[in-house]
């Protein structure tokens, strides 16, 4: 995954619910995500890219990882908890995955899955799927145990 400049903001906010607007530079569509800020993006693929995106809220922070394919959304994980904090920080990447660290120390390690599975095995404490259980899962977390 290499970092990129695929999407730009259109509009944010932080009151009353995050929401930020987004667009691709080679696109029509917006997306939505209820998110307030983007960190950062990677490229997946020549048509895929990770869009990493936060509350900008210092005191009750949600990390946002939202896979998409051109103008549509494939997958959308949400890393933390109410009345947590935390700050995106790369470890490193690799062409195949992103480590990163989010809230304290622990080290995530994310993947992603272009053709995306059924998945009902669940995602790291701390971590959810937006969609529901059936949601095809394209982004697959897990704590690196080698940190």
């Amino acid at each position: 995954m290499l970092r990129t400049n695929r999407f730009r903001c259109l509009d944010s906010q932080r009151e009353p619910e995050p929401r930020i607007v987004l667009q691709s530079l080679q696109g029509a569509r917006q997306i939505v995500v209820d998110a307030a800020s983007l960190c950062d993006q990677f490229a997946v693929s020549r048509s895929e890219t990770l869009l990493i995106l936060d509350e900008d809220n210092p005191y009750e922070e949600r990390l946002h990882l939202v896979l998409v394919r051109g103008d549509d959304v494939l997958d959308h994980v949400v890393i933390g908890a109410p009345y947590a904090g935390g700050i995106f920080r790369i470890v490193d990447s690799h062409s195949d995955r992103l480590r990163f660290r989010f809230e304290g120390e622990t080290i995530w390690s994310l993947s992603v899955d272009p053709e995306g599975r059924r998945s009902l095995a669940g995602l790291p404490r701390g971590a959810r799927r937006r969609g529901g259980l059936l949601t095809r899962a394209h982004i697959f977390l897990n704590y690196d145990v080698d940190s």
